[in-house]
């Protein structure tokens, strides 16, 4: 039976094929998940894969962002007329790259696996200009996977590439990149000025910097006072604009050769010179020389962060630090709980590019140094009163997860309509104490895919998007996860009870630690199966603190912490203890 894929859809669109057998591809989006449920011939291409073949799919990608780095690095020097090595380079444009080559090569696999499998009678598709195909930095990468607009534009060189016939192609207007809109606390921003005009006077040497550690701003300035250096504040890396228009001349000097093997890496070596970002070609120069006159420290130095290698002008200020000075360290903090657990963080920046990195507990490699949770180093632990903590709270997983070589979409909303099914097993009593909280950036299209399939229960609420978590938690007599989260975690040490529930049966967690996984089963933290957590479920709701503090339980919970998830027990002490321990080294 032929077949219409889409790769956008507009109402025009819609209207057109209204009674055809379509395949969409590309972003999920509530648009699609509409069609798709008015449409029954209308399916979303997914092409699951098993733990196995996940895992060889990151291997593999692995080994083409090796083939193509060591040619890319010569060919960036040579057009910069610098000299930066192997290790510089991947500070600087490391991640880019990984995520595009995720990006890119999902979305090729997928096309060969529809083509191969059916007969396309017409693919719909955005022509697109280079210009609207270039990224600013990595943040605009991963924010334009996620628009159907340039994804579609992405489909439409791979498929011009694998010379797919019967192309109907669309316009539309130049694709805007929605912006993060950042509230401003006025007091802090007070504070922030008077450190920002001390250190005018008092900054060009010191042996500790701190940037975007995820420890909260207060937390971060005791640290830096512990370690004898004034209160810093480097926030002007997020102040720099890049407006210059792409220079075809100068990507077209980019010579690609780096012994292709297949279709895909024969796609790259045409067009990979055009997806580069503006910041590694047309800004590069502009943006080096504009951070080396922002009168950073430039002498050794440890430099600490937790989140600030997603920001590429900050990466270029360490690249600058550390090829100039080969005794300084480029030191993380872990900021989530999978880092050890699950195999496809071994594939993240941080985990391969930082000098050391402190963890919230284990020693894996000999770079990591063991401290304890960060995330709570500022709570207390806390018990619930009985007269404010009615909810069962639902914390759903976001449906956009980061880029990665294979799909999870339909994998999470799966994931989410268990959940809710879940729900509807359990008595009114409880369903009508449930809230479901949804991550921001999921949530118009998870309430809508609720209205839209009639999933939606009206005994279910659903928290307010402004509703901070620590408020969320304080109503909160049980605290359910839908994924293995960093809350989960939290939660163990400020001692809320709670439980995950994971539909995929540990499928993302390395071989080795699944058993540590099975303990927490044992004593049910974690279920697999609806049934039996619909019983637990009931049958500690009148008091669940029973269940949690009883001796079986916390004795797992604490063995679990011990390896992966420790106290923070004078936990800025430990912190400066670490970090002075790589300095003397």
């Amino acid at each position: 039976m032929t077949k219409v894929l889409i790769t956008y859809l507009s109402s025009d669109i819609e209207n057109e094929f209204k009674d055809k057998d379509l395949i969409y591809l590309g972003p999920i989006t509530n648009r699609i998940l509409t069609s798709i449920n008015n449409n029954p011939k209308a399916t979303y291409a997914f092409n699951k894969k098993n733990k196995k073949e996940k895992i060889e799919s990151l291997k593999y990608c692995e080994s083409v962002f090796e083939k193509i780095f060591n040619n890319l690095i010569d060919n960036l020097n040579a057009i910069h007329e610098i000299n930066y090595s192997r290790r510089i380079w991947k500070i600087i444009f490391g991640r880019w790259l990984k995520d595009f080559i995720y990006i890119s090569y999902k979305a090729f696999v997928e096309f060969e696996n529809i083509f191969q499998k059916n007969d396309i009678q017409k693919t719909i598709s955005l022509r697109c200009n280079n210009e609207e195909l270039v990224t600013d930095n990595s943040a605009s990468l991963i924010n334009s996977c996620y628009s159907i607009e340039w994804h579609s534009k992405l489909s439409t060189r791979i498929l011009e590439h694998m010379n797919i016939k019967n192309i109907q192609y669309y316009n539309n207007s130049k694709i805007s990149l929605s912006k993060t809109l950042v509230k401003k606390n006025l007091k802090l921003s007070f504070v922030k000025s008077i450190i920002n005009l001390i250190n005018k006077f008092n900054f060009k040497k010191r042996n500790f910097l701190f940037y975007d550690t995820s420890l909260g701003f207060f937390a971060e300035k005791k640290l830096e006072l512990l370690l004898s250096e004034f209160p810093s504040n480097i926030d002007f890396f997020d102040n720099i604009q890049e407006n210059s228009k792409i220079n075809d001349e100068l990507r077209s000097s980019i010579n690609f050769n780096f012994g292709t093997k297949n279709n895909y890496e024969k796609f790259l070596e045409k067009n990979l010179s055009i997806f580069l970002p503006k910041y590694v070609i047309e800004n590069f120069r502009e943006i080096n020389d504009r951070i080396k006159m922002m009168k950073l420290p430039q002498n050794k130095i440890q430099i600490i962060t937790g989140l600030g290698f997603i920001n590429e002008y900050f990466n270029l200020y360490v690249a600058n630090v550390l090829n100039n000075n080969k005794d300084s360290n480029l030191i993380i903090f872990q900021h989530g709980n999978i880092y050890h657990t699950h195999y496809v963080n071994d594939y993240l920046f941080e985990m391969q590019e930082a000098d050391f990195m402190l963890t919230w507990g284990p020693k894996n490699k000999k770079n990591q140094i063991p401290a304890c949770n960060t995330n709570v180093i500022n709570e207390k632990i806390f018990s619930i009163k009985k007269t404010k903590n009615n909810n069962l709270t639902i914390v759903c997983d976001k449906i956009i997860s980061r880029p990665l070589p294979y799909d999870l979409s339909l994998e999470k909303i799966n994931n989410f309509k268990k959940t809710n099914d879940l729900i509807n097993t359990l008595p009114e009593n409880i369903q009508q104490k449930t809230y479901f909280r949804f991550f921001p950036s999921s949530r118009n299209l998870l309430d809508d895919y609720l209205k839209v399939n009639s999933l939606k229960n009206q005994n279910i609420n659903i928290y307010e998007k402004q509703e901070s978590f620590k408020n969320i938690l304080k109503k909160s007599k049980i605290c359910l996860f839908n994924y293995d989260s960093t809350g989960l975690y939290e939660n163990f040490l400020i001692n809320v009870p709670s439980i995950y529930y994971c539909t995929d049966n540990f499928s993302d967690l390395k071989f080795e630690t699944i058993e540590e996984y099975n303990k927490l089963k044992e004593v049910k933290i974690i279920f697999t199966e609806e049934k039996e957590l619909t019983k637990h479920l009931i049958n500690i709701w009148d008091n669940p603190r029973n269940w949690w503090n009883n001796n079986q339980t916390q004795k797992a919970i604490n063995e679990f912490n011990k390896k992966f998830n420790r106290p923070p027990k004078n936990p800025f002490n430990k912190i400066v203890k670490c970090l002075k321990s790589i300095e003397l080294n």
